[in-house]
């Protein structure tokens, strides 16, 4: 990275007197041959990153220069990938559509609930404060959700509908058929006293989800609509295979696959039972549903997602580009290993240990253990502990267990006993419902630093982490001087260390 030489400017400085420029949002900030990202650009990213994101900048000294280091690299990355074409891999086009689609449903409620939030009226206003904690059960000739929902946040005519009803009572209302209020439950708090702006979003949220789940009734009911039903056979199926079926999209084994790989990266992971399988048809059906709804309602909206989902493209290419880089420069040896040994900030201790000999049995023979503990005779006739042994399977010796490992609140006792008390038989315990246990010590391991070789796994790890920080410092550095990447020294040293205060 080459900087401008101070001495080209000195004689601009003694004809203008060298007055210094004001720092503003229009200030450039991160240049190259190609781009410049302003001060106020930089501002907004930094507003735009998750908390996260911004909490792993603002633990180093100075979360600026470290904020600004890290655009930069991100700079040089983007044009290294302009410049390899790496973004025009077609592998990638499964998942910027995947996440083309999620952010477009995403914009369109937003956009929906906005809407919904500026037509609120003062009767709408002065209904949720005579309703606003009313709960609603209902159901409507024409196929739709049931509640339970807030009154006051139904559609108007809905709203008015159900107000005027008991339970049990119908009545016909256009776009819905007859409709019948199941139970009414009044509200256990005072009248909201939240200032008009805040009940009028909560009234335009509330529409849009009410929309938005009568028109995810409407499509799941909908008969060009079909769904595997278990999807615990996914595996067995061709990759071909269609499961998810509609008007709005068709997904086969595989495809489907790939969203729930895109998924994993959005939400935390859950377990894949029913509630999982639910969860995933309705983000893909209503995800492609209000897509569609924001590219014929929000025309220009929908164009600036699009563009959105190329800076996504680019920056899973640049994912790409590093991992390949690192992945091929960076090989963890037993010298790196050692070093980071050295490295440890305070030895690692390894927890005691203790070996038993354990004899179970169930609630029927608990009588023949206690006697076979009192006497210290017949014990070989229990089998071990299953989960708790050593080597082989059948064994009644079990592996060096920690204290936490012990079942049944037998570990105070157990761990109280002295190392050479290794004769002696104690319990039986209950170790889980209907199975008891007794133990007797067979060897003791004290707590001890843990040498190299005890935690190499974790010394593997932690160097591998440090070397690729290192290489991908490196590669970031050496991207910047290829490109011509530069931070706006100056402007730094007067910006605050806090980006969230900088001018826009």
């Amino acid at each position: 990275m080459k900087l401008r030489p101070a001495l080209a400017v000195i004689p601009a400085c003694i004809i203008s007197g060298c007055t210094p420029e004001k720092i503003s949002g229009g200030s450039w900030f991160i240049a190259s041959a190609v781009d410049t990202v302003t001060v106020a650009e930089a501002a907004e990213t930094w507003s735009a990153m998750g908390v996260r994101e911004r909490a792993l900048l603002t633990e180093s000294a100075n979360p600026a220069v470290f904020f600004g280091e890290a655009l930069a690299g991100k700079m040089a990355l983007e044009l290294a990938v302009a410049e390899t074409g790496a973004a025009g891999d077609p592998s990638l086009d499964r998942s910027t559509e995947s996440w083309l689609r999620t952010e477009s449903a995403g914009a369109a409620r937003r956009l929906i609930a906005a809407g919904e939030t500026a037509a609120v009226t003062d009767s709408d206003l002065e209904f949720y404060r005579r309703n606003g904690g009313v709960q609603v059960l209902f159901t409507t000739e024409i196929p739709g959700p049931s509640g339970p929902f807030s009154l006051a946040e139904l559609p108007r005519d809905l709203a008015l509908a159900l107000e005027s009803l008991a339970p049990g009572e119908s009545v016909l209302l256009d776009g819905y058929g007859t409709v019948t209020l199941g139970s009414s439950i009044p509200p256990e708090l005072e009248p909201s006293l939240e200032p008009d702006s805040v009940v009028a979003r909560i009234i335009g949220m509330g529409r849009e989800r009410y929309r938005y789940l009568r028109e995810y009734e409407n499509l799941i009911r909908d008969p060009d609509t079909r769904i595997l039903e278990d999807f615990s056979i996914l595996a067995a199926l061709p990759p071909d295979s269609v499961v998810i079926s509609s008007q709005v999209g068709v997904w086969t084994r595989e495809q489907l696959e790939r969203e729930v790989s895109f998924f994993q990266t959005r939400l935390a992971p859950i377990r894949a039972n029913a509630q999982w399988r639910d969860m995933l048809v309705e983000n893909l059906l209503m995800q492609s549903h209000y897509r569609r709804i924001l590219e014929s309602g929000y025309p220009a909206a929908a164009d600036s997602v699009a563009a959105e989902a190329s800076g996504y493209r680019t920056g899973l290419a640049a994912e790409r580009l590093v991992t390949a880089f690192l992945d091929s420069a960076v090989t963890v040896t037993d010298r790196d290993l050692e070093e980071e040994y050295l490295l440890l900030p305070a030895p690692v201790i390894l927890a005691q240990l203790r070996v038993f000999d354990t004899a179970r049995c169930g609630l029927d023979d608990l009588p023949a253990l206690r006697l076979a503990v009192s006497t210290g005779t017949g014990l070989d006739a229990f089998p071990g502990v299953e989960g708790l042994a050593g080597g082989r399977a059948g064994s009644r010796y079990t592996r060096p267990l920690m204290r936490a490992e012990l079942p049944g609140g037998s570990a105070e006792t157990l761990f109280a006993l002295e190392p050479t008390d290794t004769l002696t038989w104690h319990g039986p315990f209950e170790v889980e419902p209907g199975v008891f246990a007794a133990f007797r010590l067979v060897r003791d391991v004290p707590a001890r630093p843990a040498a190299p070789g005890d935690i190499e796994d974790q010394l593997r790890e932690s160097a591998r982490v440090r070397l690729r920080n290192r290489a991908l410092e490196t590669l970031l550095l050496d991207l910047r001087e290829r490109h011509g990447v530069e931070i706006n020294g100056r402007v730094l040293e007067e910006l605050p260390p806090d980006p969230a205060l900088w001018p826009r």
